[in-house]
This record gives C-alpha cells, sequence and structure tokens, in this order.
C-alpha cells in the first residue's frame, strides 16, 4: 500500500536535499538548471540560445518511494497551467513525486499515463511559463537535422548535448528518432530540440552496445497518444531546417 502523501512542504525539502548531496565537479563549475546565463560571446551560437531559452522549461523529476527519494529522471513543461511530460518508467514505481523546472519547484501528480509508448503527463503549480512547442514532424527529412538534449544525467542537472537524428525506427508500433546526442540514466523523459526550439522527441533509451545509439519518442507519437489535450498545448508542423 502506498504511504500518505507527505505535506507538500516536506516533499520540496526532500527534494533540496537531494539536490545538494550530489557530487558536484571539482575542476570547473558547471551551469545548472535555473542558474544565471552566462553572457552571450560574439558570434553567439544557436546551442547557446537553444540553452537559455530552453532550460527554465527543462524539469527534473524526484520520486520517492516509501518516503525516500527513490529515483531522478527529466521532464518538459508543455503548457502554460504547468503540464509536464515525462517518461512512465522514471515515474511507475513512485509513492510522490516532485519537479524543478528552472528555479521553481513544486510537487507533482500523475494526470495520465500510458506504457506503450512510454509517456506520462504530470500536473504542477509551475504555471505562467509558456511551455515547449512540440512538433509534429516525422519524416525522412528529419534524418540529418542538428538536435540539442538538455536533461539530468545520473542528477548532474542541466546537461546539455547535441547531436543529429540519425534515423527514424518503429518499434512494436511506437515511432522513435534515432539521435546521436549522448543520454544517459537520468536523461529519461527529457526534450529532443530542433534549431526552432521546438521539441522533435521525448529522450527514452540508449543502446549500451555501441556508440551514439540513443532513442526518443517522437512527439507525434505523444500528439496520437490520447496524453495531449490540443486546448493546453501548441504544436508545429514543420521540419526545422538547419541554419
Amino acid at each position: 500500500t502506498p504511504s500518505a502523501p507527505p505535506a507538500s512542504g516536506v516533499l520540496l525539502d526532500s527534494l533540496r536535499r537531494g539536490l545538494s548531496s550530489l557530487a558536484k565537479p571539482t575542476d570547473a563549475t558547471m551551469p545548472t538548471a535555473g542558474s544565471r546565463p552566462m553572457p552571450a560571446a560574439v558570434g553567439d551560437n544557436p546551442g547557446q540560445q537553444i540553452y537559455r531559452s530552453s532550460i527554465p522549461r527543462t524539469c527534473l523529476i524526484v520520486t520517492f518511494r516509501n518516503g525516500k527519494t527513490s529515483s531522478l529522471g527529466s521532464g518538459l513543461l508543455v503548457s502554460a497551467d504547468g503540464l509536464v511530460i515525462t517518461n512512465h518508467h522514471v515515474i511507475e514505481n513512485a509513492d510522490n513525486l516532485a519537479v524543478k523546472c528552472g528555479e521553481r519547484e513544486s510537487v507533482a501528480r500523475v494526470g495520465k499515463r500510458s506504457k506503450e509508448p512510454d509517456l506520462a503527463l504530470l500536473t504542477t503549480t509551475l504555471n505562467r511559463v509558456d511551455g515547449f512547442v512540440l512538433n509534429d514532424a516525422y519524416n525522412q527529412e528529419l534524418i540529418g537535422l542538428d538536435v540539442f538534449v538538455i536533461g539530468n544525467p545520473y542528477g548532474l542537472e542541466g546537461t546539455f548535448s547535441t547531436g543529429v537524428i540519425s534515423g527514424l525506427r518503429e518499434i512494436d508500433g511506437v515511432r522513435y528518432l534515432q539521435i546521436s546526442a549522448p543520454i544517459s540514466p537520468g536523461n529519461s523523459g527529457g526534450p529532443v530540440i530542433l534549431r526552432d526550439g521546438s521539441v522533435i522527441g521525448i529522450a527514452t533509451m540508449g543502446l549500451k552496445k555501441g556508440q551514439n545509439l540513443n532513442f526518443a519518442i517522437a512527439a507525434a507519437e505523444l500528439i496520437r497518444s490520447g496524453l495531449f489535450d490540443p486546448g493546453r498545448m501548441k504544436t508545429s508542423t514543420a521540419p526545422s531546417r538547419n541554419k
């Protein structure tokens, strides 16, 4: 039987304690979600622009089981009233949930969930920030496009990686993007972003035997999954060209 949910303040205090106990790099200071961005350099590149605009909408998800922190994952804000998308496997064994998006924190509840595709929709109090636009393109024109991934691998908040869309794969009837951007445990549920800032996929899994063989559930799959609320989420239908 799941334990009774603790008060919101207790969950958020646990979230803060968990974050403060994570190992921190000693040789350099890494940016964290919600940290003040560095001044733009001359010739500010697209990756920097994507990072600055996306980090307030990218979430750390902390799961609790039997009153203790259980695991960490990633998610993305998809509406101005606080809806967050993540993978089902991130939250499936949790009694309680908390999220941190940028500098803001909230308890979360599971609104809808689906094992296939591996997705869950969370409700939070994180309103007044526009969510990501979901891009439902899924065709051969996507192959070769640059992608940017933000997430929390092994609890390292706001980790940013880049790559390309390497292929389109359908596995057990679910549409995936194969991407070369590095992802690790803790990235699950995070956004895979095109140069125009729209989300083309949700980071989900990688093959351990091989290099840069990683997969994201296509955003188009979310839209047809039944978790999508067209009245609250924004979509785009055009692939973003590299420029």
